[in-house]
């Protein structure tokens, strides 16, 4: 499930054509390493913010961040979406972002690992980068998606409008 690290807050619209200027846009960052991501799998439209660049990374101007991870900084009214393997990084940088006083901060209290809908996912123990102890991926059953229960879970959150382009931009 995702867990929240700041409020819920409502409102705000994601990121595309048609987004008014000045709406809350939303982030899904992956803070995995490069070689996780290589070796295990991607999240299909995350974008990448390796934990091991903050918390230094945060306080970059927005020119900087861009050139360093290749995508917009989010700012303060945005949503954030954070995923790691197991949820422990995730819950960290939340953290950082919201002593940053970001307020709309999300993230995957089971990381990866508790992930069952994408096969191109794999399940794996932590390792320390580096290691001559490269875990193998695990096998798991696939889930079937429950839209139902998903939707319930982000009205919960106070995001399932912001998701369904129904939300008010943050003022």
């Amino acid at each position: 499930g995702v867990a929240a690290a700041g409020s819920t807050t409502r409102g705000g619209r994601g990121q595309g054509p048609g987004v008014a200027k000045g709406a809350a846009a939303c982030h899904v960052l992956d803070v995995r390493r490069h070689d996780e991501l290589s070796l295990f799998g991607a999240f299909e439209g995350a974008r990448h913010l390796p934990a091991g660049h903050l918390p230094h990374g945060l306080h970059v101007s927005a020119e900087e961040w861009l050139r360093k991870f290749r995508f917009p900084k989010p700012g303060t009214r945005d949503v954030v979406v954070l995923i790691c393997n197991t949820g422990l990084r995730s819950k960290w940088v939340a953290q950082l972002f919201r002593d940053l006083g970001h307020n709309r901060v999300y993230f995957g209290a089971g990381g990866t690992n508790s992930w069952h809908l994408d096969p191109t996912l794999c399940e794996y123990e932590s390792y320390e980068f580096g290691s001559s102890e490269i875990p193998a991926p695990e096998l798991f059953a696939l889930e079937q998606v429950n839209f139902e229960k998903g939707q319930r879970e982000l009205a919960k959150l106070g995001l399932l409008e912001y998701i369904m382009g129904t939300g008010e931009d943050l003022a």
